[in-house]
């Protein structure tokens, strides 16, 4: 039998394509093509937003390349360490295994620049799971998945032609290991202030930490220790209909011409500066019905955790009203079994759950299911068929805006970005629900709340004022009473529950203050970015953190969190104590409220 070191002789003396060198060109080639792709990506996202970058003579392309570069270089830096790594590893499996690990990474590149097109994140393979998902393959197997495959193979293939000759393979092995070797040796830092998917691969450990400064100061974890008791509803009086339009910030009202959405909003309980917790829906909908925080960093979501014991469902919004004798639904346009919310949904007090696979008909289906004006119908074809004389509560979850999106090829054709029209009809068919409310008399005696589940919208020419604006979404609360209020301050997520709790009866001004002015502290975050963010409206503060070694930087004079142009970036700092309050809460997984001991213990509470 061979030994290893004979083996890995062997595979470096080889002369034929599967020399250590070729194969770390070949593989290297394809991943700068996949870094190439994924900039070209980005660089169209932030031309999306480009009407937010209006000074004279702007050039794009320019300014691009200068911001960027260090975050550019740093990921290229590591593009050549994964290559060296897989080219070692591929050389031993001969012919066939290079073939097939090529052809693989191809694929896996292709789905990495898709994620990064619409949520500007890395795959995080600790959700691999979730991509294993049908509804997940189907929603997401794209004609621009396939062609970007396709073009990573195509290099790859092309590459092998014309290394047809020993000479050109050995001067292509010798050319791309001497542009490595000297990538590998710029200096490069990491920038927290800058896209950390920009400054990795997606399949290796970051590089490039800096040691920075310690700052032991203390953290109020009550938010995290202590979710608030429910406000008591008002049994009988009013329906309530919430409406989550899958992945719209607040900005999309403006960008996206929304103007239904925005007349309601104007018309109507407006919170202007409404902020979800974290990325992924199933986050979202924890949040919204049972008034707690989601885990920040990369580990289980809260909501998989969900079952009949658990805490939080005691006190979830739909049980509550169900417990007062509400009818309870939730339908959505996308099958239920993805994020097991066919199993999770009842826990928290839906009686009814409704996926769009269950509907005979659409205008259009997708892979994630049917179209937003389907789903409004079948919602008002269910509220047909309540109890009229029992209130009902009824949460509806749309998927035309994620992408790929799912619109009928019919509206607005010429209109540009297909999420932009997805918006569009995502906009037209609210209109046609507030329309058969209006039909029904049902306005007179039905909350409407409209909101999201979460955001991904570029919105800003301020790389920190973007990251915190992905949090921003859209709340409107239609009430029967005819209020109509602007809502400046900031209100977190985890308030929805007592503003819909109150609003099943008169809701005031009075009453929406005393919910909202009771929050000193922010948190919200996006675990798939690695980004969390602790916010102290008193002293208007904003700690801006990477939870890989939660080194966070530090900004004075944030007194609108929409707003980021007059913030004051103070230190960069590693916080041991927020760290420690974050990972022990998730680490443990526990609730403080039902086992105190353990939580003192574990140092979740100061």
């Amino acid at each position: 039998m061979q030994t290893f070191a004979s083996i890995f002789r062997g595979a470096i003396h080889q002369k034929h394509i599967l020399g250590l060198g070729f194969a770390f060109a070949l593989v290297l080639l394809v991943t700068w093509a996949h870094r190439v792709v994924i900039m070209l990506i980005y660089y169209d996202n932030i031309r999306y937003g480009s009407h937010y970058r209006s000074k004279d003579g702007y050039n794009a392309g320019a300014e691009y390349l200068r911001e960027f570069w260090p975050a550019i270089a740093l990921g290229m830096k590591s593009d050549v360490l994964f290559a060296a790594a897989v080219a070692l590893v591929l050389t031993f499996f001969g012919r066939i295994g290079l073939y097939a690990g090529l052809t693989g990474l191809a694929f896996f590149y292709a789905a990495n620049s898709e994620h990064i097109r619409y949520n500007e994140s890395n795959i995080d393979l600790s959700q691999a799971g979730l991509a294993l998902d049908p509804t997940f393959i189907a929603g997401q197997s794209t004609q621009s998945l396939f062609v970007i495959a396709i073009l990573f193979l195509g290099i790859f293939l092309l590459t092998l032609w014309f290394a047809r000759r020993p000479i050109v393979r050995a001067g292509i092995a010798i050319f791309v290991g001497v542009v490595g070797i000297v990538v590998a040796l710029i200096p490069a830092e990491i920038r927290y202030d800058q896209p950390i998917w920009m400054q990795s691969h997606p399949m290796t450990p970051q590089l490039g930490f800096v040691e920075v400064p310690t700052d032991d100061r203390d953290f109020v974890s009550t938010p995290l220790t202590s979710p608030p008791a429910p406000i008591q509803p008002v049994a009988g009086q009013f329906n309530v209909l919430m409406v989550y339009l899958e992945g719209l910030s607040e900005t999309s009202l403006s960008i996206s011409d929304m103007s239904h959405v925005q007349q309601l909003a104007d018309n109507n309980i407006h919170f202007r500066q409404y902020f979800g917790h974290q990325v992924l829906t199933a986050n979202g909908l924890y949040s919204t019905h049972t008034a707690r925080l989601p885990y920040f960093t990369s580990v289980p979501m809260r909501w998989y955790e969900l079952d009949a014991s658990s805490p939080e469902v005691e006190t979830a919004l739909p049980r509550l009203l169900k417990d007062i004798g509400y009818q309870t639904a939730f339908i959505q346009s996308a099958p239920l079994g993805f994020m097991r919310k066919d199993e999770k949904l009842p826990f928290l007090g839906y009686d009814l759950v409704v996926g769009g696979d269950q509907f005979t008909s659409a205008h259009q289906r997708n892979g994630w299911g049917v179209d937003d004006l389907t789903l409004m119908e079948e919602t008002l074809a269910q509220i047909d068929r309540f109890d009229p004389d029992r209130p009902w509560f009824t949460s509806i979850l749309t998927t035309g805006t994620h992408s790929p999106y799912n619109v009928p090829a019919e509206f607005l054709p010429n209109a540009g970005r297909d999420r932009y029209r997805a918006s569009r009809y995502a906009d037209d068919a609210v209109a046609a629900l507030m329309q058969g409310l209006t039909e029904r008399d049902l306005l007179k005696n039905t909350v409407v709340v409209i909101t999201s589940d979460e955001s991904r919208e570029y919105s800003s020419d301020l790389p920190l004022e973007t990251e915190v604006r992905r949090s921003w979404l859209p709340l409107v609360i239609v009430h029967p009473n005819g209020t109509r209020t602007s809502i400046d301050g900031p209100v977190a997520m985890m308030d929805v529950r007592d503003l819909v709790l109150a609003a099943t009866g008169d809701l005031t001004r009075a009453k929406i203050d005393a919910i909202t002015n009771q929050r000193d502290i922010f948190m919200f975050g996006n675990a798939r970015l690695r980004q969390f963010f602790y916010y102290e409206a008193p002293s208007k503060q904003l700690f801006a953190c990477d939870t890989s070694q939660f080194i966070c930087t530090l900004y004075a004079d944030v007194s609108d969190l929409r707003d980021l142009s007059d913030a004051r970036e103070l230190q960069l700092n590693r916080f041991p104590e927020l760290e420690k309050m974050i990972r022990d809460r998730e680490g443990e997984n526990i609730y403080c409220e039902t086992d105190l001991a353990v939580c003192e213990g574990s140092g979740a509470i100061d």
